[in-house]
C-alpha cells in the first residue's frame, strides 16, 4: 500500500481541480481517481434494521404537490443532463437521506417553499449493501449507523491492517468525504467530476447497491445514492408527506404538515390526506403530527 501524507493528499486533489478547471472529462477523471481509490479499502456496509427507511426531498410549484410517485422518484435518463454528486450525465440514480430531517436540510428551504418528502422501505426479505466514503476512524456520526459500522480502525486492523494502513485509509476517507461535502454552486455542477468519478469506480461493482457518504447540511448524517436497479427492486415507496415551510433560522425549520399519505395505487397515484385523517409524522422532532413544528438537527458531541 502506498503510503500518503495530508500535505501530499491534499496537493493531489488540488491538481484534480486543476484538471477539472481546464477542462478534463469525467472519464479523464475515473482514470486519476481510480489509480488511488483501488489501492484502499472501502468497506461494504448492510444496515442490520429489520425495516431500513431512506427519504427523498423534493420542492413543489404550489400546494398541489406532486401527484405521482414518478415524479418524486429519481429522474429519466434523458432528463440528466449535469454531473452530479454521485452521478453522471444520462446516469440518474436515486439520491436519499437516512432521514427526512436530512432530507429536508437538503433541500435549503426558504419560506413559504412547498415540499413533498417521500419515505421509502426496504422490501420484505431485503437489505441494502452501501459502500462508505468519507466515514472514518471513531468520528461522531449518528447512532443509527454508528452501530453498523462500528469503529472502523478496528474493523480494519480485523482484516490485517498494521497502523500505517489504518491511518493511510483513515486519511483517504477523511478527505474523500471532504470531497463529498465540498460546496458547488449552480452552473458549475462541472466541478462534481471528482466526486461523480469516484462514485463511478465505487458503483461498478454489481454487489454494491448504492454509495453512502456524510450529507453537506448535516455532517454527523449520511445521503445515500443508489443505482436505479436497487432502487427498483430492493426499496418501495411507503409514505409521503407535504410540507409548507414557515420559518427558516438555521439550524431550526418550522413547517405546516398539510397533507400526507400511506398509501399509493398500484399504478404509483399519490392517495392525500387532509385535516384529522393526516399520517402522523414519525419522524418530527416531537414525535407528533402538530401541524407546526421544529426540525432541528440531533447534536454532534
Amino acid at each position: 500500500m502506498q503510503c500518503y501524507r495530508s500535505a501530499n493528499f491534499n496537493g493531489l486533489l488540488a491538481s484534480w481541480h486543476q484538471m477539472v478547471k481546464d477542462g478534463a472529462t469525467i472519464d479523464d477523471m475515473s482514470l486519476e481517481t481510480s489509480r488511488l481509490c483501488k489501492n484502499f479499502l472501502f468497506i461494504t456496509l448492510k444496515p442490520q434494521a429489520t425495516e431500513f427507511k431512506l427519504y427523498r426531498a423534493r420542492k413543489c410549484l404550489s400546494k398541489d404537490y406532486f401527484k405521482l410517485i414518478s415524479e418524486l422518484n429519481y429522474p429519466q435518463s434523458q432528463i440528466v443532463t449535469k454531473l452530479g454528486r454521485a452521478n453522471q450525465v444520462g446516469k440518474p440514480v436515486l439520491y436519499v437521506s437516512q432521514d427526512a430531517r436530512t432530507a429536508l436540510y437538503e433541500c435549503s428551504p426558504q419560506i413559504g417553499d412547498f415540499i413533498a418528502i417521500l419515505e421509502y422501505k426496504t422490501k420484505p426479505g431485503r437489505s441494502l449493501n452501501l459502500q462508505h466514503v468519507g466515514f472514518y476512524g471513531n468520528q461522531t456520526i449518528d447512532p443509527s449507523i454508528q452501530k453498523t459500522i462500528g469503529s472502523i480502525s478496528a474493523r480494519l486492523r480485523s482484516l490485517g491492517y498494521d497502523d500505517r494502513g489504518v491511518s493511510n485509509t483513515n486519511l483517504v476517507h477523511r478527505l474523500l468525504g471532504e470531497e463529498f461535502t465540498r460546496l458547488i454552486t449552480p452552473g458549475n455542477e462541472n466541478e462534481y467530476a471528482i466526486s461523480a468519478a469516484i462514485a463511478n469506480f465505487l458503483l461498478r461493482y454489481p454487489e454494491c447497491d448504492g454509495l453512502m457518504y456524510p450529507s453537506i447540511r448535516l455532517p454527523c448524517d449520511f445521503n445515500i445514492a443508489l443505482k436505479t436497479k436497487a432502487a427498483d427492486h430492493l426499496i418501495r415507496p411507503s409514505a409521503t408527506y407535504g410540507l409548507e415551510i414557515v420559518g427558516v433560522s438555521l439550524p431550526d425549520i418550522e413547517f405546516r404538515y398539510w397533507c400526507g399519505a400511506t398509501s399509493i395505487s398500484a399504478d404509483g397515484e399519490i392517495n392525500w390526506l387532509h385535516g384529522p385523517t393526516l399520517p402522523p409524522l414519525a419522524w418530527n422532532s416531537a414525535g407528533t403530527a402538530a401541524l407546526q413544528g421544529p426540525f432541528a438537527p440531533p447534536s454532534a458531541t
